[in-house]
């Protein structure tokens, strides 16, 4: 089998290979086809609502690259598992119906990528494609949407997962040593998906899922540098963001207070920095639960060292986020709706309640006042 040495696709617009595609079909040019077939695939894969046709293109490009190979004819081996791979990753809207076979297509290309693994010449850029063909099938491992029916299912494919996820980190380790930052965003994001497993197995292993949060903080810590440009590169701030939740509720069920209240402090602080610019300015709609939930848990913790008038301020933002959920959420389903809106309300009320007593702690007339104004209209 002959090598393609540049593996890279050119930069070539989706026109130009459907030009190319014509002229190869005239030209009976099986493997330039298929590549052709396989690059204007990737183009369309990038745009989600493209998919099906994505998925057409691979398809043709994979078939006619078996083709070439049972007649034992030369390919660009590298090129056929890359478009293994993207045919894999494209194709989540399918997955529910075929799972078995996005994982038989994304094994072939890390057999394929294992096979020239030690090959010192294309060693740097097969691990890179490896790296990806192994997070690709742990994620269809551990995907929550393909429940198995019996437990011992479950945790097998979990199980799967988690060693896909480490041979990712092996890679990925080998990877960040040499300097390369895109990998070192995609290792911390291993190491959150890999916690993530351990935690949502049927038989859940907390020390290992808090283990791996560690690392992903760490990492992710390395990485910013209090500087937020590095989030351009690749970097998933929700991540960064829910590892630090995560901890915090791991931290939470030890009664570890320091280490709870050091970890929502930092989680609310990036949060802040980076996603509730967004929120303010309306580019997103609603905040994540967990949010909510740590600035009641941080209000808590500095009720409980004194700090009233900073627990106040966490209640305050908490019943913000609420009264906007309750005037904006509206899901298509009037029951969910309404269950959506009668939970959302009692949170709400909760929480008021509980500001309310807090601040008449605080003796101060001026500011319970403050407090009724600003959210009477919810009562």
């Amino acid at each position: 089998m002959l090598l393609e040495k540049d593996f890279f696709p050119v930069n070539m617009t989706r026109e130009c290979l459907s030009q190319a595609i014509e002229f190869h079909v005239k030209e009976n040019n099986d493997e330039e086809l298929a590549k052709c077939y396989g690059l204007r695939g990737y183009y369309l894969s990038i745009n989600y609502i493209r998919s099906e046709e994505a998925k057409k293109d691979l398809d043709k490009a994979i078939e006619i690259y078996r083709k070439l190979l049972d007649e034992k004819r030369p390919i660009q081996i590298f090129y056929y598992a890359w478009f293994l791979s993207i045919r894999t990753e494209s194709s989540w809207s399918f997955l529910e119906k075929n799972r078995d076979n996005e994982l038989a297509l994304i094994t072939e290309a890390i057999n394929i990528y294992e096979k020239y693994h030690s090959d010192p010449d294309r060693k740097d850029v097969v691990e890179e494609r490896l790296f990806e063909a192994y997070r690709i099938r742990a994620e269809i491992y551990s995907s929550t949407f393909l429940r198995d029916e019996d437990e011992k299912s479950e945790e097998t494919r979990y199980a799967n997962a988690i060693i896909d996820y480490q041979k990712c980190i092996e890679i990925g380790e080998i990877l960040k040593n040499n300097q390369n930052i895109y990998f070192v965003n995609k290792l911390a994001m291993i190491y959150f998906d890999i916690s993530n497993c351990y935690k949502l197995k049927p038989e859940t292993d907390l020390i290992n899922s808090n283990k791996y949060l560690g690392l992903c903080i760490e990492l992710y810590e390395m990485i910013l540098k209090d500087d937020m440009l590095c989030f351009r590169d690749g970097l998933r701030p929700v991540d960064f963001i829910a590892a630090y939740m995560d901890r915090a509720k791991y931290f939470f069920d030890l009664q570890m207070e320091e280490n709870l209240f050091s970890d929502i402090n930092r989680g609310l602080e990036l949060y802040e920095k980076v996603l509730g610019e967004y929120y303010i300015k309306g580019i997103i709609s609603s905040v994540d639960h967990d949010i909510k939930n740590a600035y009641i848990v941080r209000g808590e913790l500095l009720y409980d060292k004194g700090k009233l008038l900073e627990a106040i301020e966490d209640y305050r933002k908490t019943l913000r986020m609420q009264k906007d959920d309750i005037k904006t959420k509206s899901p298509d389903d009037s029951e969910t709706d309404e269950k959506f809106n009668t939970k959302t309300t009692q949170e709400y009320y909760n929480c008021l309640d509980r500001l309310i007593e807090i601040v008449k702690e605080t003796n101060n007339n001026e500011l319970l006042q403050s407090v009724y104004s600003e959210f009477k209209e919810n009562g």
